[in-house]
């Protein structure tokens, strides 16, 4: 059930009041307006340093922007970067011995695999919050993450093993 003091709400309702269009404050945060549509639907949740820039913009000095904890979050990875990370993962190899071809294929690993991490540490990036002002036990963030790409890291994870085993 969606509450008034979620985030993406509060987007919605402070952008509102300022009289701003959606592309006026993804401009101003240096996104697409897609991506901060999905902020505002809660697709997707903006990181620590997009909600110090929204305090600032509507003048606010709590960065949670009068929403309530936890921060729920979901990690929704590129169709085409899931993609990308199968195919260089199927294609993967190691050879004993042949230290270029090895360094090659790690290249070519962690190169399909940036774009999901880079997503998922956006997810988990919290806002400056003063947790003594919290009760003990309060949840700050919960995260939900696609399986499909967390299977895919975890396949990275175990092929850069191998290559470190091989050198």
């Amino acid at each position: 059930m969606r509450r008034e003091s979620e985030l993406h709400f509060r987007l919605r309702t402070l952008r509102a009041e300022a009289k701003l269009t959606q592309k006026q404050v993804a401009d101003f945060l240096k996104v697409d307006v897609s991506t901060y549509a999905h902020y505002e639907k809660g697709d997707r949740t903006p990181d620590a340093a997009k909600l110090s820039a929204l305090a600032n913009l509507y003048k606010l000095d709590d960065e949670m922007l009068g929403s309530q904890f936890p921060i729920e979050t979901y990690v929704f990875y590129e169709k085409k970067d899931i993609e990308n990370l199968k195919h260089v993962l199927e294609k993967c190899e190691w050879r004993r011995g042949d230290y270029q071809y090895n360094r090659d294929q790690f290249d070519m690993l962690k190169e399909a695999v940036s774009p999901l991490l880079q997503a998922r540490n956006a997810a988990l990036s919290i806002p400056e919050v003063n947790i003594s002002d919290l009760p003990v036990g309060t949840d700050i963030i919960k995260v939900k993450l696609d399986r499909t790409g967390e299977a895919l890291i975890e396949r990275y994870l175990e092929e850069s093993n191998k290559y470190f085993e091989m050198m």
